[in-house]
């Protein structure tokens, strides 16, 4: 059975909800991201993982996050054109309405991040390793999926097929064990993926990310909000540096 999403203001297929919102037919702000997120992670549990659609699921999911985002900023305005009070006061309405909308969206996703132990209380231990002084900061899903994105972007224009061997989830969280544990001042997000050849691959080791954080085997960490995201190991053991 094809996976439905189900909404007070939509039930359907995950791509005919963006194609609706791309055509601005159903209002974005409408459309509960948190929860389209969260009915999946419940349909996971009881479905088999089909990378294919998991791919798809991410990228329509990051598409919406950056329509929202985009709705949400307030429209430049031309700084040689008077405004009349009337239209700064219209314009002011708006930008509060935009601020209250983006701060609800926030709380949202705050509580999901809470959920699925996204969000660690930062220690000292924490300050000595994200390196000589440089402030970390918790990761917002928004982040994570934009970042996630970028990296899925690369290989957009694919059309050469590559013959691999299977890939799977128990492999890349091992991969990613090693890789962290050698990074003790943190593991770049996107270097985490600098070695994948395809789509499928990238999905595999977010999938594999994902339950490790899950597991708190490791935290993700930005150095400042839309910055550059690490990842650190919260292994039992001591961090082994990596040879040259």
């Amino acid at each position: 059975m094809a996976y439905r999403v189900r909404l007070e203001s939509f039930e359907g297929p995950l791509d005919l909800l963006l194609q609706l919102v791309q055509k601005e037919e159903l209002d974005i702000y409408a459309i509960p991201i948190v929860e389209i997120v969260r009915q999946y992670l419940e349909y996971l549990k009881k479905e088999r993982l089909e990378l294919e659609f998991a791919s798809l699921f991410l990228l329509i999911t990051a598409t919406l996050l950056e329509i929202k985002s985009k709705r949400l900023l307030p429209a430049p305005v031309d700084e040689e054109e008077e405004l009349s009070e009337e239209d700064s006061r219209a314009l002011l309405e708006e930008h509060l309405l935009e601020y209250s909308r983006y701060k609800g969206a926030s709380l949202s996703f705050r509580e999901w991040e809470e959920k699925m132990s996204l969000i660690y209380t930062r220690s000292l231990q924490e300050e000595a390793l994200s390196g000589e002084g440089e402030p970390f900061e918790e990761v917002s899903l928004f982040d994570l999926m934009s970042s996630l994105k970028l990296v899925l972007s690369r290989f957009s224009e694919e059309k050469v097929l590559i013959e691999r061997e299977k890939i799977t989830i128990a492999m890349k969280i091992e991969e990613i064990m090693e890789e962290v544990t050698n990074f003790p001042k943190g593991l770049s997000f996107l270097d985490l993926f600098k070695e994948s050849v395809s789509k499928i691959e990238v999905i595999v080791t977010f999938l594999a990310l994902l339950e490790l954080i899950r597991l708190k085997k490791v935290k993700i960490r930005q150095s400042k909000t839309f910055g550059r995201i690490k990842i650190f190991a919260l292994a039992q053991g001591k961090s082994v540096k990596r040879e040259a």
